[in-house]
C-alpha cells in the first residue's frame, strides 16, 4: 500500500482547502497565516512565509519592499518589519500589512517561484526612497549584492518616476551605495571609513600570488596602498573558523599586504581606534591626503 500523500504545504486559500478537506481536517493540519490563507502545520510562519501569504490573498498584487527582499534571496531584513505589496487600486487595509497601490512598469516585476515580485532594482528604489538613510543605503547594498547590478543603474528609475517622494534621498544613497557589500556591516564599515574622509575602498578584491593563484577575496581594500579591511562578524569567533582566519591573513600579510580587521564593537563603541590604524595603514602604504585622527 503506497503512503498516503501530504496534503499541499501552502499558503493556499482556505476556500481552495475546503474543495478537499473538512473544517475539521483544516483545523487539525494547517495554520492560519492571513485571514483567509494557511500553511500546512509543519512548515515554518516567518517573514517570508507571511509574505507569501499575502501574495496569495491578493493575487492581482505585485510583492515589494521587504517582501519581495526576502523572497529575492536577502538574508538581512530587519525584525518587525511588515509584508507589503503593491494594488493596481486601493483595498481595505489590513493589519499588519503595508499597500502601496499604482502601476508598475513591465520591466519592474517578475515571476519568482510563482509569486510576484518587484524586480531587485525596483525593490532597491522603494526601499532607498524610504528608509532612513543608512539603512536604506544597506538595502540597496544587499540588493545590488544578490541582484547583480550596480547601483547606477537606478538612475533610469528615478528619471521614469520623476515626483516621486524621496527621490532627493535616493541619489544620495546610490553615490554611496556599493553591491559588493555582503552584510549590512561591512555596509556600516565602509560608510564610517568614507564619512572620515577616506578615499571609497573597492570591495571584494582578489588577492593573488606571483603565481596567479587567488589566496583570499577581501571585503575592502585599497589596492594602490596595499591596505586591506575586513569586517569580522560573530561567526568569526568560532575555533575553527578563527584558525583559519588567522591563515589567511598572514597568507595575505606575506604578500605585502597590511590587514585592517573592523568588527561590531569597534565600529559602534571605538570608531576613532578604527579610523586611526586605517590611518596608520594607508600612511605606510604611501597616501599622503590622510588626515590625522
Amino acid at each position: 500500500m503506497g503512503r498516503t500523500p501530504k496534503p499541499p504545504a501552502g499558503p493556499i486559500r482556505r476556500a481552495t482547502l475546503l474543495q478537499t478537506m473538512t473544517s475539521w481536517q483544516i483545523a487539525r493540519d494547517y495554520t492560519p497565516v492571513l485571514n483567509g490563507v494557511y500553511v500546512r502545520s509543519d512548515q515554518p510562519v516567518d517573514f517570508a512565509q507571511r509574505s507569501r501569504a499575502l501574495g496569495v490573498a491578493f493575487p492581482d498584487g505585485v510583492l515589494s519592499g521587504w517582501s519581495a527582499a526576502a523572497l529575492h534571496g536577502c538574508r538581512y531584513v530587519p525584525a518587525g518589519v511588515e509584508p507589503e505589496l503593491i494594488l493596481p487600486r486601493p483595498a481595505r487595509r489590513r493589519a499588519g500589512v503595508r499597500f502601496g497601490y499604482g502601476a508598475l512598469a513591465v520591466d519592474e516585476h517578475e515571476d519568482v517561484y510563482g509569486y510576484e515580485l518587484t524586480s531587485h532594482l525596483r525593490t532597491a528604489y522603494d526601499l532607498g526612497r524610504r528608509l532612513p538613510f543608512d539603512r536604506a543605503v544597506e538595502a540597496v547594498d544587499g540588493l545590488c549584492n544578490i541582484g547583480r547590478f550596480e547601483p547606477d543603474g537606478l538612475h533610469a528609475l528615478i528619471e521614469r518616476h520623476r515626483g516621486d517622494r524621496g527621490l532627493k534621498q535616493l541619489r544620495r544613497v546610490v553615490d554611496l551605495a556599493d553591491g559588493g557589500a555582503e552584510s549590512p556591516w561591512e555596509t556600516r564599515t565602509r560608510l564610517l571609513v568614507v564619512r572620515a574622509g577616506f578615499e571609497k575602498p573597492e570591495t571584494q578584491v582578489l588577492l593573488v600570488d606571483g603565481h596567479g593563484r587567488l589566496v583570499a577575496q577581501v571585503d575592502m581594500a585599497w589596492p594602490e596602498y596595499r591596505v586591506v579591511l575586513e569586517y569580522d562578524g560573530d561567526h568569526h569567533r568560532e575555533r575553527d573558523r578563527y584558525a583559519r582566519d588567522i591563515r589567511r591573513t598572514n597568507s595575505i600579510r606575506r604578500l605585502g599586504w597590511d590587514v585592517v580587521v573592523a568588527t561590531k564593537e569597534m565600529v559602534m563603541r571605538h570608531p576613532d581606534e578604527l579610523l586611526e590604524r586605517v590611518a596608520s595603514a594607508l600612511r605606510a602604504g604611501g597616501a599622503t591626503a590622510v588626515a590625522v585622527m
